[in-house]
């Protein structure tokens, strides 16, 4: 996440606007999710898939969505 908010940093005139909406947007989808258990887990999920200790993107399609979004803020921030 670290990554995606520094490089929508860089891409926003180094201002923190775009990374702060995008932090506090993941951060409240996040809590929604887990605070109404949103998301159940079969209790043989693998670790991969579920993230870990259930932290969703600390898992393979978490981080691929991650990289997605900041390979996706890095090429329409080109074109500006």
């Amino acid at each position: 996440m670290g990554g995606v908010l520094t490089v929508a940093w860089c891409v926003d005139q180094q201002t923190i606007g775009l990374a702060w909406g995008l932090h506090s947007g993941w951060v409240g989808a996040i809590a929604t999710i887990e605070s109404f258990d949103l998301i159940s887990y079969h209790e043989h999920s693998p670790q991969w898939g579920i993230g870990f200790e259930r932290r969703p993107l600390a898992s393979i399609p978490g981080i691929v969505t991650l990289t997605i979004v900041g390979l996706g803020i890095g090429y329409f921030g080109s074109l500006n």
